[in-house]
């Protein structure tokens, strides 16, 4: 598919070797090898959440979803094993759009869903092109429609290729679609749900366009757009599901996350916001909501992709059918509005241990407020990894609810959600997501939570000064801190007897941080440091300041480099007098550093094997928790390393006794992109996994 051809709303003047750039990307995006990613979505202040809730009822549904049903769509596909069209046997060996093979596909795919009961229609769009569109009837409205599709073509080729069986790529959506029309085809819905396969997409989503066009032009209502492309590959077994969307389609994108969260929690939802790459886009550039369900096709991208042993045997079954669940799912929570909406503006660490209030906004198309405490919002909230307790809103106006969480003293781990439910106790949404349980609502945590740190502070001064600073040396002085936590702030405070501070500079460093700069030969001639403090707080920077530099600056580089280190170790302060013959005084220097504890202990019972689990949530944006667990006493620790190997830094290192526990960590000083974090046991590499960081 040409880009350029196919986008006109691009400038005229365009330069020529940019044209060239965007095809060859777009033919990249469009072959599937690389994720297009042109804005990466993450929570900035406010997570505002169109929240999937859970009932029970979504559960019992995609409970039926079967892997027998979903392997003989597969095998039958992809020629595997031959199927009966029409009374006639046949093996559909390819499903090239130029392909006897893809008519054929057509036809099964025409009969399977035929067979349910559901108005059922071939869409010949081209003398070459053929949709299967099977329809639903909704009753409440039935002009409003839930487009639940997959392409069923399989391959771009000159020449008709007989033995590609495309099982992922995509008879996978497709087996998706069918299976999602058996299990619901004697459900009774409010919208109507439009069940459809499309033909052409790996030529320029010819199918799929030809559809979205006729519906615009119809002016149709569209409520949502699910669409399913290559949803069986798991090679690293990591459960990563990337939901595709636009800018238009954040609000449908947020509803499949949270739902695969409450309802699939084995998979890794992320949510990636690009254009083009399948049918959805056919959808989004004529302005209805549509997002894309997609396995990795990232660093776990299918090798087999587009090549002869693309075939079923290389699928994840568990991973196949947990992504067909979630889609369904999906299209269950905005057929009956299994909805409600959580404003709320996270709890950040402090040193203020008096008690915190929690506002937040929460709205559906259901019923909230009820006068019955058992039905009314709640705030769960838990000390460490103590019990949870609880509190109902102080302060309620409208649809506002303010929570009081109590005064804690320094050092403490607060952990917290937000649960609601309807009036008539038949559903329940949390923030953050996956919170089950009504009359009370959410009395099962969610799988994650929200955290903040009542933040403690340390003063201590090196004992063995004052030392000499010699001429042209290099002097070190030590501060060992006992006290173990994790490093939120750190400010320097010093004074330097020196003649000429241009000859001076100064670092501070730590056992797991390389060496910060703090002053490099700033000032003149019969100039000192008096009392100086560096702050990354401060307003001037230590180069604009004028000896001797008493008062707070900025250093030349931010101590933000220490946040999240180990407080406990030894510190450094690296003095280099690069003169010639005069010498100096360090005279006293003082460290003043903000921690919390970050280690909690889920549980005391041992478990049965050493483990390291994916970060949550992941991507994440500045804070995620990791839970390990230890079966025996060891020596443990945690390395975070950048995509070229390098250590970033130690997220813990000490001796742990047996037992199960999660790390909560802060990366608002990284860069976002891929990392990766490595268990260590007892100096032995136990376990490495990635994560990604989204700022």
């Amino acid at each position: 598919m040409d880009f350029i051809k196919h986008h006109s709303s691009l400038p005229e003047n365009i330069h020529p070797r940019l044209c060239i750039f965007l095809n060859r990307m777009f033919k990249l995006f469009k072959e599937k090898a690389l994720v297009p990613v042109i804005l990466i979505l993450f929570f900035t202040g406010t997570e505002l959440f169109a929240q999937s809730c859970y009932h029970p009822y979504i559960d019992s549904v995609i409970s039926l979803v079967s892997l027998s049903s979903l392997s003989v769509f597969e095998n039958e596909l992809t020629g595997e094993i031959p199927v009966n069209i029409e009374g006639e046997p046949y093996t559909i060996f390819s499903r090239y759009w130029k392909s006897d093979g893809n008519k054929m596909a057509a036809q099964y795919i025409f009969s399977k869903l035929r067979s349910y009961g559901l108005e059922t229609r071939y869409w010949n769009y081209s003398q070459t092109g053929t949709n299967i569109i099977a329809v639903k009837r909704g009753i409440k409205y039935p002009n409003q429609k839930i487009v639940f599709c997959a392409h069923y073509d399989n391959i771009v080729r000159d020449i008709v290729p007989d033995t590609t069986y495309g099982a992922d790529d995509n008879a996978s959506g497709t087996s998706a679609v069918l299976e999602a029309a058996r299990i619901l085809k004697d459900l009774v819905f409010d919208y109507t749900i439009v069940f459809a396969a499309w033909d052409e997409e790996e030529t320029g989503l010819y199918g799929s366009r030809s559809y979205a066009d006729t519906c615009f032009n119809n002016r149709d209502s569209i409520v949502a757009v699910i669409n399913l492309d290559m949803i069986g590959w798991d090679g690293n077994n990591d459960g990563k599901a990337v939901i595709g969307d636009d800018t238009n389609s954040v609000y449908l994108s947020k509803l499949m996350q949270s739902g695969i969260h409450i309802y699939v929690p084995d998979l890794n939802p992320i949510i990636l916001n690009f254009a083009g790459g399948s049918d959805q886009y056919s959808f989004q550039s004529r302005g209805y909501k549509a997002i894309l369900l997609i396995e990795d096709n990232g660093l776990d991208f299918n090798p087999y992709y587009h090549t002869i042993d693309e075939r079923y045997s290389h699928f994840n079954e568990s991973y196949f059918v947990n992504m067909t669940r979630s889609a369904i799912a999906a299209l269950l929570v905005i057929q009956k509005d299994f909805i409600i909406n959580i404003d709320h503006t996270p709890l950040q660490s402090t040193t203020d241990t008096s008690a915190r209030i929690v506002k937040s906004v929460i709205t559906s198309n259901h019923r909230i407020m009820s006068t019955n405490l058992m039905k009314l919002p709640r705030l769960y909230y838990k000390i460490g990894e103590g019990p949870f307790s609880y509190v109902n809103a102080f302060n309620v106006s409208q649809d506002t609810f303010r929570f009081l969480i109590p005064a804690q003293p320094r050092g403490s781990q607060i952990s917290y959600y937000i649960a609601a439910q309807d009036s008539l106790s038949s559903m329940v949404g949390s923030l953050p997501a996956s919170a089950r349980g009504v009359d009370p609502p959410g009395t099962i945590s969610p799988l994650s939570l929200f955290t903040y740190y009542i933040l403690d502070s340390r003063s201590q001064c090196s004992n063995t000064l004052p030392k000499e600073l010699p001429s042209r040396i290099i002097t070190y002085d030590s501060i060992n801190i006992q006290q173990t936590g994790k490093v939120t702030d750190v400010d320097v405070n010093l004074t330097i007897m020196y003649q000429n501070d241009t000859n001076i500079a100064i670092w501070l460093i730590n056992s797991t941080t390389s060496m910060n700069k703090l002053s490099i030969f700033n000032g003149g001639t019969g100039d000192n440091y008096i009392n100086t403090t560096f702050d990354d707080e401060a307003d001037l920077s230590i180069t604009e300041g004028t000896a001797p530099f008493t008062g707070r600056y900025k250093p030349q580089a931010p101590l933000s480099s220490f946040v999240n280190s180990q407080l406990q170790g030894i510190w450094r302060l690296r003095v280099l007098n690069l003169s010639a013959a005069e010498t100096g005084q360090l005279i006293n220097w003082c460290l003043n550093i903000q921690y919390f504890e970050p280690l909690g202990i889920i549980n005391n019972q041992v478990p049965l094997k050493s483990s390291i689990s994916q970060n949550y949530p992941n991507p994440f944006n500045a804070s995620t928790s990791i839970q390990y667990s230890i079966v025996r006493t060891s020596d443990v620790k945690i390395i975070m390393y950048d995509v070229l190997g390098r250590e970033i830094r130690t997220l813990i290192n000490t001796r742990l006794s047996a037992g199960n526990y999660v790390l909560s960590f802060n990366a608002n000083d990284l860069a976002s992109g891929l990392y990766f974090y490595t268990l260590f046991l007892d100096g032995n590499q136990f376990d490495s996994k990635k994560m990604v960081l989204i700022k």
